[in-house]
């Protein structure tokens, strides 16, 4: 898909970089790995299309490999290189696309018994080919002379690409970063994240907070809980408890994340964090929840949902535990007026009194 500007003449093989220098296009290294992503992704959507009946976009994701692959060969990749790789990349996807829709239509209308991949070939080549036929008489009348026509998946492929050519340095790229920080994970983009932590620009510590409270695993925690305790906003403090608790729901390990949530329950105050903490110690099968729920029906504020939680809890724990489960119902009897949660406990107690 080109994303080049629009103009009313061709761009040639090289243009200024900006650096004082000129940025090849058209060449061996983007035509060679424009090819393999080709490859890659019209396989991708291949699979994709016949199991789900749709495709995903390539020119996005090719250019985003496309600038890390090159700028690893070379510092001297441009945009124009990068650009290259993706049209070439998502031209497998666009004729994946039509072989998928198509082809199969010929086996279900019976014309076909079984795949004939010569043929196949053929039909994508002869597709191929008459796209790039009509796209250069087209060219001129939808690109260059019509501007009404928005082409927002080429506009976002080329703001890719600028932001890669600019290499970071500005507000909106660092933004972009810390968001997808949060999807990757990882100790270096966590370094990177807890750095914009102390960022003078205000947007960027917005965005840091909020790309740790959506971290993808609980490597976050820490951070969060740093940043509970000493961030200065009371807005800040607030979602940092509250992703740390959702962060902490993260970790595999029962007794690693009963002690999370064990280590933030200081810093909880309001109600809706206590009961959120409460909810999540009611689905675990930790013995050292037990203690966590009891003190909570302790709280006027979450005891009925305490005791809500502790009879979940009671079916949950290994019976290694049965004294101190026993305590716990007699308690949540003791503490709430809700008549079917009192008649749960009681038919734990009998469960565990056998």
């Amino acid at each position: 898909m080109p994303t080049g500007r629009r103009s009313g003449s061709f761009e040639g093989a090289a243009c200024p970089n900006g650096r004082g220098g000129a940025v090849a296009e058209l060449t061996i290294k983007a035509v060679a790995l424009g090819i393999i992503l080709s490859a890659v992704l019209c396989a991708a959507n291949v699979y994709l299309g016949l199991m789900a009946g749709m495709t995903v976009s390539a020119s996005i994701p090719a250019a985003v490999i496309s600038m890390g692959i090159l700028r690893a060969l070379s510092r001297r990749t441009g945009v124009l290189e990068n650009n290259m790789v993706q049209t070439i990349a998502s031209a497998g996807e666009s004729i994946a696309a039509g072989v998928i829709f198509t082809v199969p239509a010929l086996v279900m209308a019976g014309l076909w018994t079984e795949f004939r991949f010569l043929p196949t070939l053929f039909i994508g080549i002869l597709g191929g080919g008459l796209g790039v036929l009509f796209m250069i008489p087209l060219r001129r009348t939808l690109i260059v002379e019509d501007r009404d026509l928005a082409y927002p998946e080429g506009v976002a492929c080329a703001e890719i690409l600028r932001t890669g050519e600019r290499g970071g340095r500005d507000e909106a790229t660092k933004v972009f970063i810390l968001t997808l920080a949060s999807v990757t994970g990882g100790t270096k983009a966590l370094e990177l994240t807890r750095s914009a932590l102390k960022s003078g620009n205000r947007r960027l510590r917005d965005r840091a907070v909020q790309s740790l409270v959506r971290w993808p695993d609980s490597r976050a925690v820490a951070v969060l809980m740093d940043l509970a305790r000493s961030a200065p906003e009371e807005k800040t403090r607030i979602l940092a408890v509250r992703g740390y608790i959702s962060v902490a729901d993260r970790e595999r390990n029962e007794r690693k994340r009963v002690k999370m949530y064990k280590d933030v329950r200081e810093l909880v105050k309001r109600v809706d964090e206590k009961k959120l903490i409460v909810s999540k110690l009611g689905n675990v099968r930790e013995a050292g929840a037990i203690a966590m729920l009891s003190a909570y029906m302790d709280d006027p504020e979450v005891k009925n949902e305490a005791a809500m939680a502790a009879v979940n809890l009671v079916n949950r724990v290994r019976r290694g535990s049965r004294p101190e489960l026993r305590a716990l119902m007699q308690k949540v009897m003791e503490s709430t007026t809700n008549k079917g949660v009192i008649n749960r406990a009681k038919g734990a107690l009998r469960k565990l009194g056998r």
